[in-house]
């Protein structure tokens, strides 16, 4: 019913939404939105980071490998904008340095932007790529399955809170398999509040109540892209039942506190709002410290 609700109210809109892009936060349409573009495909021999490395798809090593040794996994899921390079290979260095296999997925196949609507890589799409990376490490003879976690930024944020969901790992996960340990969601949020697009009135759901695997929330209180105040109504009834959500919200930052990149670019996002971003360096290490901190935590 709430997926039929989203596209009758969100179909009369001159934003450019899809019925496909529509239909995408009930589970059934994720896993037929997923089968519409193809898999990708990831490397199954690990390289160690070096200046000149490929690192889109890329399989990356930990720091001092040893033969015979099962490591972390660690699925990077990059944000609407795709792979930002200084971005990403400071979170492949850093999964790297902690001992961690890292596999960073690039799921854009060829596209420039994944943020306007309708989006060419449904949350569907996200999400099977996201299962398909762990898949994949899980069947790597140098990975611990049963320690394989994923961390997503903004849009990947989404896809990480997602794939915590037990009725959408359900959906794409052989029963038996292994599914993630835990995940992060860097500078995402819970829902699009009703109201927050024009003409739009009701609520459409990111972060699900089914929740049952460990997931962290790193949020900024000056963020208007995803606001983290839009969690406010769901999250306190959520871990309220004990859904395994734990969240920090950053006092002084906005969104995008990591992306060195685009450190003082600004644009005007598909609500009309402008967004700035500002590159934080002391709070990326920050945060850094609190995912690893968290994914220990997780037996």
């Amino acid at each position: 019913m709430l997926a039929k609700s989203i596209i009758r109210a969100l179909g009369v809109l001159g934003l450019g939404f899809s019925l496909s892009a529509l239909a995408q936060y009930d589970v059934p349409s994720f896993k037929a939105d997923s089968a519409k573009l193809s898999d990708l495909s990831f490397a199954s021999e690990p390289k160690e980071l070096g200046l000149f490395s490929t690192i889109h798809n890329g399989l990356f090593k930990p720091v001092g490998m040893k033969d015979g040794v099962r490591y972390p996994g660690l699925v990077l899921l990059h944000n609407c904008g795709g792979i930002m390079p200084r971005q990403m290979r400071q979170w492949i260095e850093a999964g790297t340095q902690e001992g961690y296999v890292v596999l960073l997925i690039d799921g854009m196949r060829g596209n420039k932007s994944n943020c306007f609507p309708p989006t060419p890589i449904s949350v569907g799409r996200r999400i099977k790529d996201a299962f398909d990376a762990l898949a994949h490490l899980s069947a790597l003879p140098f990975v611990d399955p049963k320690r394989i976690f994923a961390a997503g930024y903004s849009q990947g944020g989404f896809t990480a809170s997602q794939v915590s969901s037990r009725e959408v790992a359900e959906a794409f996960v052989p029963a038996g398999a292994p599914r993630f340990a835990g995940t992060v969601a860097f500078y995402s949020t819970c829902r699009w509040p009703a109201g927050k697009i024009p003409r739009v009135n009701v609520d459409i759901p990111i972060v699900r109540p089914d929740i049952d695997r460990p997931h962290l929330m790193l949020m900024g209180a000056l963020d208007n892209e995803t606001p983290s105040e839009w969690c406010d109504a769901v999250l306190p009834a959520m871990k309220a039942a004990g859904v395994p959500i734990s969240t920090h919200v950053y006092a002084d930052i906005g969104h995008c506190w990591d992306c060195i990149d685009i450190d003082g670019f600004s644009k005007t996002d598909f609500k009309g709002d402008r967004i700035s971003y500002r590159y934080d360096a002391k709070l990326t290490e920050d945060s850094r410290r609190r995912m690893f901190e968290f994914f220990s935590s997780i037996r």
